[in-house]
């Protein structure tokens, strides 16, 4: 019996009206392949009709469709939910089971996804956010399964605020929600890929070969890529599997380009949540190519649950072998010592190469598994026959195993590899041989990264000459801005071109197109320095964005210590990795001791940990040991390890607070007490005498810094004066580091946005049924508009719950007072959506 009881949402754009918004190929395929699986008899067996699936594609639409489009398949619901409360259908007031699936140019504000419509501007000004979407209904209980798919970029933007989903804040159910799964292409501020992967000529792809890599996946691990050892897809094992399968389509430029997701972001799975059953994974091609000393011998497979070999094949003479095989990991064994494991995720040619010993079939054994990334804190997992997660380290890990495949990953900022082994007897004993990390992308020119070279090494390093500029008296401030990639010929404008140090109250103190040192040699790429002597203090780093809008960073010099004087550098790089130049410059900032050496372990250690910190990752293993080590010679790693400390203690109480205290202790004796960054974090202190007595009087440097004093400012208003927030209002959420845009139509917009959802006033008020056609009144008035009008101010606790969530302290408040005549929705503590 098909699933009456389930619906759909399906949307995908590929056309904009905005000329500088690309136009993209996968989302119509996309559409179409999820809504094949939805409506399979052997996939989510949906009826196949308008009362079931709603779905939007660009095609179906003269003009590309804007937000009110797009809101309207939020009203289909409502509808569907008048409908059957009319009916007095019993249980969950829409259905069972939603699914909603999105692909088009999407982005993050404010931890929330959005999704552009078709008549999105440059601003950004036309969008839904599925996220507020999935919360209303959550909170609502229209579904008792909600599930979101979203294939879709994670870029942070500038000014934008999500929009809540298009329906009033909501009294909510008393009916606990059951099992989710929400899965993004992309972690925030990644970007998703789409690639012709049906090609047969990858030269000249047809339209109907695009996919997006992410929903590719999807769908195959729908159809069985995703089973279980018991034959069904549920959410854990379909997230297990999105998690491996992405990487396997992305070719060398895009593992090394630093802003390509090699991984979706999972941030709702279940086990319970079944998606399918009685799947086998599917047979996919593939070629194994061997070198020509291989030629003429023999090679068989291992593979399975215990591993067993599989018959004798001849290598080919000349070509590829080409065999068809089931999704999983495989080891090549042949008879001239050859010994490969690898893995089955798509069609694909995979080179086999290594050598080994030839390994034994003992079913019972356990091995030792050692492996060492060589680095202190690259991330380790080890998966295992079915992508499983079994274990996890940082630095290296050491674990007993059963016979068997396995597959680890090691993760290094942004970048990853992996390896698959067979451990038996034969198993090499010792560490496990890691393949060589690729180098982490970093706008400090340091040695062994991505983007550098030797002359701009040498410009860093050797910049304790005289100063530039002589500003003052206590602290030195080093500013760097370079390009990479740029010598194709490319005519593009220098990198130093409005860059610029201010004072907080916006005097100059430097611009690097007239000061400093400035290098364009024909065929390098170019780069400026500038050395300032300045007291101590607050300042701002200027710099364009992207369509060349001024922003701003919060640079602080801290005042001398009893152990030394301060030196800040401040680094920005315009890169082009793969053809693709950045919008925006890549930043990195470092806190020494005057005259130390520059481009040490601690500063590579330092940018690894930034990138962790934009992430949200919060793993903590022998880094931390190496950011405290140097926390008195790197103020900065002391401020990501406090941060990831407190992200810990946050979800998990197995760290004590003490700790946390010393740490922010140790800074607060470094940088001073009235350091905004240990401002923020001295509030979370369990040592009350730790916490500022004192309001910053300038932003901090960290965008979590931000963060952690708006959440601090609900019980201490004082804390973060209106004055510094009009100053950084229109923030731009580029994590790890706190910037804003200066431009004044940003500033004017974002004042309007936060106007609208402090004071937000409920759709159609003086016509409720207008809200959502088709539904009779009185269940619009028992659903959605009981106790959400009439009040004629909102109480504190709802101010500061709203302001909070747009990252808007309390005392800024006042600074945006409601506009005149205009009535205000009372918000019931459901479904609002900031």
């Amino acid at each position: 019996m098909a699933n009456d009881n389930h619906l759909a949402i399906l949307i995908g754009l590929s056309a904009y009206v905005s000329p500088t918004v690309r136009t993209l190929n996968g989302p119509p395929n996309d559409v179409a392949a999820v809504r094949a699986w939805l409506v399979d008899p052997r996939g989510g067996d949906l009826p196949d009709d308008a009362d079931h699936i709603f779905e939007i594609v660009s095609a179906a639409y003269p003009i590309p469709p804007g937000k009110a489009e797009l809101d309207g398949a939020f009203n289909w619901l409502l509808a569907r939910a008048a409908a059957r409360a009319a009916t007095r259908a019993s249980g969950w007031r829409a259905g069972q089971r939603l699914y909603l699936y999105m692909s088009g140019h999407g982005f993050s504000s404010h931890d929330k996804a959005c999704l552009l419509t078709g008549a999105a501007t440059d601003q950004y000004t036309d969008h839904i956010s599925p996220s507020a979407w999935i919360d209303w209904l959550q909170d609502a209980g229209y579904f008792r399964e909600c599930i979101l798919w979203m294939d879709s970029c994670m870029e942070r933007v500038v000014s934008v605020m999500p929009n809540s989903a298009p329906a009033n804040p909501f009294p909510g159910t008393n009916d606990a929600p059951g099992p989710s799964f929400v899965a993004l292409a992309a972690p925030r501020p990644l970007l998703a890929a789409e690639k012709p992967l049906l090609a047969a000529n990858p030269a000249a792809p047809a339209p109907a070969d695009w996919r997006g890599v992410f929903s590719w996946n999807l769908v195959a691990g729908l159809r069985g890529a995703a089973a279980n050892e018991y034959g069904m897809v549920t959410g854990r094992s379909l997230g297990d599997w999105l998690s491996r399968a992405q990487l396997s389509w992305l070719d060398a430029q895009d593992r090394i380009s630093p802003s390509l997701a090699k991984t979706p972001a999972l941030l709702q799975e279940s086990s319970a949540l079944i998606f399918a059953r009685n799947v086998t994974p599917p047979c996919f091609s593939v070629a194994l190519g061997f070198v020509d000393n291989e030629r003429g011998g023999r090679v068989r497979l291992w593979t399975g649950s215990p591993p067993a070999p599989g018959p004798w094949m001849a290598v080919p003479s000349s070509g590829d072998l080409a065999l068809k095989l089931l999704v999983g990991l495989y080891l090549a064994e042949t008879d001239t010592g050859i010994r490969q494991g690898f893995a089955v995720t798509r069609p694909e040619t995979i080179p086999i190469t290594e050598m080994g010993r030839a390994p034994t079939m003992k079913v019972g054994g356990r091995h030792l598994l050692t492996i060492d990334s060589g680095a202190p804190d690259p991330e380790i997992r080890l998966f295992g026959e079915r992508w499983q997660l079994i274990e996890g380290g940082v630095g290296n890990l050491s674990i007993t195993l059963p016979y068997g495949l396995y597959e680890f990953r090691v993760l290094n900022a942004r970048q990853i590899v992996e390896k698959v082994v067979l451990l038996d007897e034969n198993w090499p004993q010792g560490t496990e041989t890691v393949p060589d990390l690729p180098q982490m992308t970093s706008a400090n020119p340091l040695p062994g990264t991505r983007t550098t070279h030797e002359y701009h090494e040498q410009a860093a390093s050797g910049a304790a000459a005289a100063p530039d500029l002589d500003m003052g008296f206590g602290a030195e401030l080093f500013v760097m801005a370079r390009a990479y990639g740029e010598t194709d010929g490319v005519a593009r404008r220098p990198p130093w071109e409005g860059v610029s140090v201010h004072t907080l109250a916006g005097d100059l103190v430097a611009d690097l197109t007239t000061v400093g040192q400035r290098h364009q040699p024909p065929g390098h790429d170019p780069w400026a320095t500038c050395l300032i002597q300045l007291a101590p203090g607050a300042y701002e780093l200027r710099f364009m964005g992207a369509e060349g809008k001024p922003m701003a960073q919060s640079l602080i010099l801290p005042r001398a210590g009893k152990t030394c004087d301060w030196r800040v550098e401040a680094y920005l790089l315009r890169a082009t990795i793969g053809g693709v130049s950045d919008v925006m410059p890549r930043r990195s900032f470092v806190i020494r001791p005057r005259n130390s050496p520059w481009g040490g372990d601690g500063d590579a250690l330092l940018g690894r940990m930034a990138v962790a910190l934009a992430d949200d990752r919060s793993a903590i293993g022998k880094w931390l040991d190496q950011c405290l080590d140097q926390e008195f010679t790197s103020p900065l790693l002391g401020i990501i390890a406090a941060h990831m400390l407190l992200m810990n203690r946050k979800t998990a109480n197995d760290l004590g607070p003490a700790l946390f205290d010393d740490v922010v202790g140790n800074l607060r004796e470094l940088l001073g007490e009235d350091f905004p960054d240990v401002v923020a974090l001295s509030h979370y202190c369990s040592t009350p005498d730790l916490a500022a007595a004192s309001a910053i009087n300038a932003p901090p440097m960290f965008e979590r810094s931000w963060r952690l004093l708006v959440e601090s400012s609900a019980q201490n208003p004082q804390l973060v004066p209106a004055s510094v927030w009009a100053n950084v209002r229109a923030t731009t959420a580029s994590a790890p580091y706190f910037s804003w845009s200066t431009d004044e139509a940003d500033r004017a917009a974002i004042v309007q946005a936060v106007q609208a959802r402090l004071y937000s006033t409920p759709t159609a008020a003086a016509a409720p049924a207008a809200a959502a056609p088709g539904m009779a009144m009185d269940i619009v008035a028992r659903e959605v508009w009981s106790g959400a009008i009439n009040t004629p101010t909102p109480d504190a606790s709802i101010l500061s719950r709203r302001a909070a969530a747009m990252g808007v302290p309390q005392s800024a408040i006042e600074t945006v007072p409601p506009v005149a005549g205009v009535e205000l929705a009372a918000d019931q503590g459901h479904g609002m959506d900031v």
